[in-house]
């Protein structure tokens, strides 16, 4: 809900409320968008090598919090245009302050650094929770996964429905509000539950770094050969590309 009431209104506000133009606007949302949809990447390498995925959640939740309540800020009279309305530059004669843009840009960024950090890894967490070789708890993950999808679908709903309606009709700062209000009760409801989850523990190394040394013992090994037909192929041929501990090639 957090994420859509950001993204499904956000040329409507850098036009209307910041003065920007069309073109302007469609540009910032592309760029912002695609640093949204890539961060994820950096958020599962995050997760994988250094923080784990509980920590990676908790902090991208507080970033989160941290994203909506200077949003929430920067639609507050202090930082609206000199009549104190939200207007589009030039229809009432004033213009936003580059103080009030600076900071709903940060704003912005800090939702999508916390979003990268969460998409990877919330539902991979949820999975972490259920024993898949257990039938019940088996049941229990495919059931936790269809509830999944239902909130996602439904936050979506409702930000389309209600919180868009807010912004446009009631003002920004319940717009932003609101999801603020619903990232901190999510917030406190998974750190209450801290306590009984089952942690994955990280994978040993970078994987990036485990990739490379693949490639580098490959090239190293580039003449090593061995004799077809024998059936000690598959052992020699992973050998030559690993030296120590050649099951690692196929974890």
């Amino acid at each position: 809900m957090a994420f859509f009431a950001v993204s499904c209104n956000l040329i409507s506000y850098l036009t209307d409320y910041l003065g920007q133009s069309t073109s302007t606007a469609a540009k910032n949302v592309n760029v912002w968008s695609s640093i949204a949809a890539l961060l994820p990447l950096l958020g599962a390498f995050v997760a994988d090598s250094f923080l784990g995925r509980n920590k990676t959640i908790l902090i991208s939740s507080l970033l989160y919090l941290l994203g909506f309540a200077l949003l929430t800020l920067s639609v507050t009279p202090t930082f609206r245009p000199n009549s104190g309305s939200n207007c589009r530059e030039g229809l009432l004669g004033s213009s936003p302050s580059k103080l009030r843009v600076t900071l709903f840009l940060f704003s912005i960024h800090i939702v999508a650094l916390s979003h990268g950090g969460q998409k990877p890894c919330i539902q991979a967490f949820g999975a972490d929770q259920f024993d898949e070789e257990n039938k019940e708890e088996r049941r229990w993950q495919s059931s936790f996964f269809n509830w999944w999808n239902v909130w996602v679908c439904g936050g979506g709903a409702i930000t389309v429905l209600a919180v868009l309606f807010m912004q446009e009709s009631f003002g920004w700062g319940l717009g932003f509000g609101i999801p603020a209000v619903a990232l901190a009760a999510g917030l406190i409801v998974f750190v209450l539950g801290r306590g009984n989850y089952r942690l994955v523990m990280m994978r040993d190394g970078i994987p990036f770094t485990r990739i490379a040394q693949v490639f580098v013992a490959v090239i190293r090994k580039r003449n090593a050969r061995w004799e077809a037909g024998s059936e000690r192929d598959t052992l020699f041929v992973v050998d030559a590309i690993i030296d120590q501990h050649p099951t690692k090639l196929f974890r």
